[in-house]
């Protein structure tokens, strides 16, 4: 079936659409969002609100659309709507509120955009490409036509659409965070842009922006009259030149000139900033309305304010900072590009900050490369500068710095050209970097001409440097120091140190100087320096000493030296060389001159010197000495080990005594301040004689050594004479040398110390340390210790227990042995030894001994006991007394390996005599304090008077008895004759040569015992008694009797 269309009156307006000859609108609402209700109206108002509209599309042609907030528009009658969010008009956007679109005018009013944003075209690498806009602009109302309400569908083209046309001044701010920080507030920082009409939306070229207004800056500069563009940072601005009196600033409290920029990056301008004094110059100086910086150049006018002083200041490549609430502007130095300041010799890394009210600066304050003084806070002068709380650095090359410090109030005064430090808390750190020691500081003065720095270190321990520096050395190794204590940084020195009370730096010649030091300490020394100074040099080392004192040793007694030239070289090591005072009691002084004084590898210092004959050193005044000298801070006393010369000497062997004394000593004894007359003193000159069997060539050799002595002695050396050979530690208040069977002469001649018989002469011969041949054979010969006797005169030698072993008397010249004697006498079966004294007088030339004398030889046991009891009988005859000293007592207690000393003394306390004869006594014939001399007429000891019978054959006796005895050399063989009387009636004879012993006694019937004795009773191998003659007795007997002259000489 047919259908009928009817055609509408829309169908032909459709018609002419399509063909381009009618208009239509392109309006659009597109819904994306799922659900069934798309769109809700009030039946009320008629309001058709619909929801989920991303766009509204208002013209293609044109590209305006519509993109509500929240998708949302409120659709009025006639298709007009409202809504609020942005409106896309050609190459502008607005963020709009407010907004209504109205159809049949086909345009759109805003009552408030938020925001405007453009996009602009720009040619950039042959491409054109859009840039966006963006200004924030504020009460900006209007018109937006979209189109000639005749063509919404854009069939025509008028190229003034779309056009905007405002109907009120609005605003734009810069306000935004990425401006300045959102410094430019929107109350008083805005550009009010004039009401203006905007055509062709579409198509606007940069130039073509343009936005006629004035800037408020809210008092940063006068309100500016100018037209916002777009500028190159694609924001909305200005840039516009001062006039030529420039612009007042900040509430006229300064002046700019030059050229000021306003966009994105806030406002700007290149050109000149005038406040007070100083004039700023930079190509940038951005400025807010609480500030303004710049980087630029910077000069400031010395001179004064109101109660302020302002110095010259000049600088290029400066951070400026202007602050208006308090007026004040800071410039700052950047990296290297540093402010000159008061002069062309001082330099600030740092801020200067001046005002009306204030001059003052933070930083680095440097005096070209020699200073510089830092602070958080100076107050500046004219020519100067002080603070409460600064660090000085005094410079030096290299890096190093010659002193630092910190926390130190201070004062410069340029014109005077000094400045002076006080450490806040009393003591600050100091480091002296270039010299490498660290210490503390009280106060310091700082001479800039002469770059002389003159330190105080305080005194932290209080104690009283006079007080201290004038103790004892013992006591100042050990005590507190005054002053502060100072270190050396020197990882070679580590530990070294000394306390000082103050410092003197030289910076020219770079000298390090510090004062009041007491001492240093270094390894187990101490040194004390001259005038209590140390010197640093540059390389950290202490500066060689001179004229020190150095002591080292057990604090006791310590080693001390004087004159001392030392160099520290670390904290355990040093080299020194000086003077040694030797003091020997009741002489001078005598200086002794160490060329090496220096720690050991274990630690401990020792110094050795030479002693040259040159310049011979007295030990005492009897000793003198040559050779090496030995001081060790292990031992007490200097170790010698050279030559020592007796000074005192006595001829033993010639007829004559003199004296030749030696240097200054002789004229003080001659002055008397010794005991007694010294005319007997004299140097010793001696000849020693070896004998041998050949008698031709002993005398031979006797003269060659006779030569080689004078020879020596020409030489000008006594020392090669008859200087001793020796090593050992050496007491000056108490001088002991120690001498024994390995002492020799300086040429190395062995050395007598006793007597001894020469087998040339067969005769004994006092040696006291004069030149031994091997050949001698000694009689008593000691060891122990030589020293010298002020109050006896006497040289001496002790064991190691003090008791006296020899002497020599050099005020009578006098000598004595003491020990075993052996007199050497060839008596086969009859041994002879003595226990005690061998003496020898100079004057007399007298040798003689007083001992205790044993014969041991055989008898029958009967026969012993019949002498003993032969004396024993005698009751009239004085009893011996034995002391504790007397030589029987010593030779017992060395003999007698249970009894010792202190034994044999208590068994002898009560009675004067032994209980028991002990073993080391049961000798046949043993005297206890029998004296012999020797007769060299007669090659004979003899001896006649009083003598103790001690006992016989271990038979008590202990009775004085009158003795006569001659022990004689002879050439065939020795004899011995013994004659022992209690009274004219008790008596015994003894005769001995040959080995045959003769016997006699004053009781017959011991006589005819003997005389029936058989043969075999009366021998022992070649030995044999027999009975001695009444004439051999009497003659011998007689012989004493008639001796004249003879006396005791001891």
């Amino acid at each position: 079936a047919n259908e009928w269309v009817v055609l509408l009156p829309r169908f032909d307006h459709l018609l002419r659409v399509l063909a381009r000859k009618a208009d239509f609108d392109e309006l659009e609402f597109v819904t994306t969002e799922p659900g069934i209700v798309k769109a809700t109206m009030n039946l009320d108002s008629l309001v058709l609100k619909m929801s989920g509209v991303p766009a509204v599309l208002l013209s293609r042609k044109q590209n305006m659309y519509v993109k509500p907030e929240d998708s949302t528009v409120e659709i009025y009658k006639n298709r007009d709507f409202h809504f609020d969010g942005m409106l896309n008009a050609g190459v502008f956007n607005f963020d709009v509120r407010g907004g209504c679109f109205y159809y049949d005018d086909f345009r759109v009013d805003v009552a408030d955009v938020q925001r405007l944003g453009l996009y602009v075209r720009k040619v950039e690498d042959g491409e054109v490409k859009e840039r966006p806009v963006l200004a924030k602009f504020r009460y900006l109302a209007g018109k937006i036509y979209i189109d000639d309400p005749a063509n919404k569908g854009g069939r025509l083209d008028f190229p003034q659409y779309p056009l905007m046309e405002s109907s009120q001044p609005s605003y734009v701010y810069y306000d935004e965070p990425y401006v300045q920080g959102g410094a430019y507030k929107a109350d008083s920082f805005y550009f009010r842009v004039d009401p203006f009409r905007l055509p062709d939306m579409n198509t606007m070229e940069i130039d073509s922006i343009r936005f006629p207004g004035t800037l408020v800056s809210g008092g940063i500069l006068p309100d500016i009259r100018d037209e916002l563009h777009v500028m190159p940072d694609y924001s909305l601005g200005f840039s516009q030149h001062s006039p030529q009196e420039g612009w007042s600033a900040y509430d006229d409290m300064a002046l700019f000139t030059g050229r000021i920029t306003l966009d994105n990056s806030g406002l700007w301008g290149a050109g000149c900033f005038d406040y007070r004094s100083s004039e700023s110059s930079s190509d940038r100086m951005t400025f807010r309305p609480q500030d303004m910086d710049m980087q630029g150049t910077f000069l400031l006018s010395a001179g004064q304010g109101s109660g302020v002083e302002y110095p010259w200041m000049e600088g290029r490549g400066v951070d400026g900072f202007f602050e208006r609430g308090n007026g004040t502007f800071k410039a700052s130095s950047v990296k290297d590009s540093l402010l000159r300041i008061f002069n062309k010799d001082w330099r600030l890394q740092g801020s200067y900050v001046f005002s009306p009210s204030c001059s003052w600066a933070q930083g680095a304050l440097r005096k070209q490369e020699e200073a510089q003084v830092s602070s958080g806070c100076f107050s500046v002068r004219t020519m100067g500068f002080a603070s409460d709380s600064a660090s000085f650095r005094l410079g030096a090359s290299q890096g190093l710095c010659f002193l630092e410090t910190s926390a130190c109030s201070m004062d410069a005064d340029l014109l005077a050209g000094d400045a002076s430090f006080r450490s806040v808390t009393g003591s600050s750190p100091l480091d002296f970097g270039f010299h490498q020691y660290k210490g503390r500081l009280a106060s310091l003065f700082w001479d800039m001409d002469s770059m002389e720095v003159r330190m105080e270190h305080g005194n932290p321990t209080g104690l009283d440097f006079a007080e201290v520096a004038a103790l004892p050395a013992e006591d100042l190794l050990v005590s507190e120091q005054p002053g502060e204590y100072f270190e050396s940084t020197r990882r070679a020195q580590a530990g070294l140190g000394f306390n000082a009370l103050s410092s003197r730096l030289d910076g020219k010649d770079t000298v390090l100087e510090f004062e009041g030091v007491c001492r240093l300490l270094v390894a187990d020394a101490m040194l004390v320096p001259e005038g209590n100074a140390l010197s640093v040099a540059r390389t950290g080392l202490l500066r060689p000493l001179a004229n020190a004192r150095l002591y080292f040793g057990d604090t006791a007694r310590l080693h001390a030296f004087h004159g001392v030239s030392a160099q520290v070289v670390t904290s355990r090591q040093y080299r020194a060389s000086g003077l040694y005072d030797y003091q020997a009691p009741g002489m001078d002084l005598q200086e002794v001159y160490f060329a090496g004084i220096r720690p050991m590898e274990g630690g401990h210092s020792q110094a050795e010197a030479m002693v040259a004959d040159s310049s011979v050193l007295f030990l005492n005044e009897a000793f003198q000495f040559i050779g090496k000298i030995k001081v060790d801070a292990r031992q007490t006393y200097p170790f010698f080990s050279g030559s020592t010369r007796m000074v005192y000497a006595c001829d033993f062997i010639g007829d004559r005594m003199e004296q030749d004394g030696y240097g200054s000593y002789e004229d003080e004894y001659e002055s008397g301040s010794g005991e007694g007359s010294y005319d007997d003193f004299e140097y010793e000159e001696y000849g020693d004689f070896e004998y041998v069997e050949d008698e031709g060539e002993a005398m031979a050799e006797t003269e060659e050594e006779e030569d080689e002595e004078s020879e020596l002695l020409a030489s000008g050396s006594p020392f090669l004479a008859d200087g001793i050979q020796f090593s050992a530690y050496i007491n000056p208040d108490s001088v002991w040398i120690p001498v024994d069977d390995q002492t020799r002469s300086t040429t190395g001649r062995w050395l007598g110390r006793g007597f001894y018989t020469s087998i040339r002469t067969r005769e004994p011969e006092l040696l006291f340390l004069q030149r031994k041949l091997t050949s001698d054979l000694p009689n008593v010969e000691v060891s122990g210790w030589l020293g010298f006797s002020r109050p006896e005169r006497s040289y001496q030698i002790k064991d190691s227990v003090g008791r006296l072993l020899m002497e020599v008397n050099v005020n009578n010249c006098r000598a004595m042995a003491a020990g075993p004697i052996d007199l050497r006498m060839e008596t086969a079966h009859l041994d002879i030894g003595l226990y005690g004294k061998m003496f020898q007088d100079a004057s007399n030339r007298q040798i003689g001994t007083d001992a205790l004398t044993l014969f041991d030889f055989y008898l029958l046991p009967e026969v012993s006991g019949q002498i003993a009891d032969l004396f024993n009988a005698e009751e009239r005859v004085e009893g011996m007394d034995i002391g504790p000293e007397d030589d029987v007592v010593l030779y017992v207690a060395e003999n007698e390996d249970t009894l010792g000393l202190q034994g044999v003394r208590e068994e002898i306390s009560a009675t004067g005599m032994f209980e028991r004869i002990p073993k080391s006594l049961s000798q046949t014939l043993v005297f206890s304090d029998l004296k012999l001399d020797w007769d060299s007429d007669t090659r004979s000891f003899v001896s006649s008077g009083q003598a103790g019978l001690l006992s016989v054959a271990g038979h008590p006796v202990g009775k004085k008895l009158k003795t006569y005895m001659v022990l004689r050399k002879t050439r065939k063989g020795d004899e011995v004759d013994i004659y022992v009387e209690a009274s004219r009636n008790v008596w015994m004879y003894f005769s001995y040569a040959h080995n045959y012993m003769l016997m006699l006694s004053s009781d017959d019937s011991f006589n005819r015992y003997i005389e029936s004795l058989p043969g075999r009773k009366r021998k022992k191998g070649k030995y044999e008694f027999f009975l001695a003659t009444p004439s051999k007795k009497n003659i011998f007997v007689r012989d004493f009797e008639e001796r004249e002259g003879w006396q005791d000489q001891y």
